[in-house]
């Protein structure tokens, strides 16, 4: 929900600005008390979002004129960059960065699987995004996670030695299929993890380390760039 412009930010004490001298002030927005992003933010402007004085408590001379505050802003939190350009010393006797809070109204779906819990243990995974705002989607998405990890899976670790034509061949995230007779695994996998390392100082031998994990689907499922439409992938819903 994109909220109204308002103050998303206020400095809460008087940092002192040395003459012809320059401060760097990160702030972080929030809406009642929670940090959130923000769109819209407004550059701050002279007496209505900032003020300098020659004294901490804005008896002093006002210095404000010979102060400028520039402003980069980040998704939910900006740097403010404050020059004072004049030959007085003083204090920032006020700083705020107005802008549009983008908050959100939170809401949790779950599911489980009792065959599971039984058999293992109950474990959570907790997926926490601000940007995931259909229900619908949400259920699809963690029943689809939950028909993945319901079930214990092994993610075996290769380790290869003087077989370049093997340790060389894949890369990271390539599919293959592993069997392992001794381990009773004929499966496909995704390459997780690749770790080369020279055996020795003359590089003649390297020591490959392969970690996979569960592939789960196909390659037709979704679509792998570069891409045919209709030969190498297809459109999905």
């Amino acid at each position: 929900e994109l909220q109204s412009v308002g103050d998303i930010w206020t400095l809460n004490d008087t940092p002192a600005l040395d003459a012809s001298g320059e401060i760097e002030i990160f702030a972080s927005f929030t809406y009642n008390g929670q940090i959130v992003p923000a769109t819209g933010v407004v550059t701050p402007v002279a007496t209505t979002d900032y003020m300098a004085n020659t004294e901490a408590d804005g008896s002093g001379i006002n210095i404000t004129s010979d102060v400028s505050v520039s402003i980069d802003v980040f998704g939910d939190s900006a740097k403010l960059t404050v020059e004072n350009s004049g030959v007085l010393a003083g204090y920032i006797t006020l700083l705020k960065v107005r802008g549009q809070a983008i908050t959100s109204t939170r809401s949790k779906i779950e599911t489980s699987d009792a065959t599971s819990i039984t058999r293992y243990g109950s474990r959570e995974m907790l997926i926490d995004s601000d940007w995931q705002q259909s229900k619908d989607g949400t259920r699809d998405m963690i029943t689809l996670l939950l028909s993945f990890l319901k079930d214990a899976a092994p993610y075996p670790t290769v380790t290869l030695k003087g077989n370049p034509a093997v340790q060389f061949g894949l890369d990271l995230f390539d599919v293959a299929t592993l069997e392992l007779d001794s381990k009773d695994i004929d499966t496909t996998y995704r390459l997780g993890y690749v770790s080369h390392v020279w055996d020795s100082q003359c590089g003649n031998l390297c020591n490959t380390q392969y970690i996979f994990e569960i592939f789960y689907g196909n390659e037709n499922d979704y679509w792998v760039f570069p891409t045919l439409i209709g030969v190498t992938s297809v459109f999905g819903g």
